[in-house]
C-alpha cells in the first residue's frame, strides 16, 4: 500500500470513529443517569402486604412518588413520558425509548434495563476506536 493510500484510509478510519463512538461526555452523563434512577427507584416505598397500611393506600402512594419521579426525569434530564391508559407508558430520555404495560414505576426499570444495554454497546464501541486509534489498525 502506498503512503498516500495509508494516509487516506487512515483518515477515513478516524472520521467512521468519530461518527460512529459514543463520547465519553455522553456515555459518563448516561451512567449518571442509570446510577440517579437507580438510586431513587430503590427510595421508592413498595407495596408490601406486611405493612398494616390497606393495600390501595400503599398503591396510592407508590404511584404518587413515582409520578414525582417522572417529573424529576423530566426536569433533570428531559425525559419525555406518556400515558395511553388502558395500553401502555412510554417514555424517552436521553436518546432510549421503553415502554411497560405494568404501570409508571415498572417504566423506569425498563428504561434503565434499556439504557444499560445501550451503554454496554457505547463503550465497546468507545474502547474499539480508542484500541484501534492507539494500535493503528484502522
Amino acid at each position: 500500500m502506498a503512503a498516500s493510500e495509508g494516509t487516506t484510509f487512515a483518515a477515513t478510519a478516524a472520521c467512521f470513529v468519530r461518527i460512529y463512538s459514543k463520547p465519553a461526555r455522553v456515555i459518563a452523563r448516561l451512567a449518571l443517569a442509570i446510577t440517579d434512577l437507580m438510586q431513587r427507584l430503590e427510595g421508592m416505598r413498595k407495596i408490601d402486604v406486611q405493612d398494616p397500611m390497606p393495600i390501595m393506600d400503599q398503591r396510592r402512594r407508590y404511584q404518587k412518588q413515582a409520578e414525582e419521579l417522572a417529573l424529576y426525569l423530566t426536569q433533570t434530564y428531559g425525559a419525555k413520558i406518556r400515558h395511553r391508559p388502558a395500553v401502555d407508558y412510554q417514555m424517552t430520555m436521553l436518546g432510549i425509548r421503553t415502554t411497560c404495560t405494568s404501570g409508571l414505576g415498572n417504566l423506569f426499570g425498563n428504561w434503565i434495563a434499556a439504557a444499560q444495554r445501550k451503554l454496554t454497546r457505547a463503550k465497546a464501541l468507545s474502547d474499539l476506536a480508542e484500541f484501534d486509534a492507539k494500535e493503528g489498525l484502522l
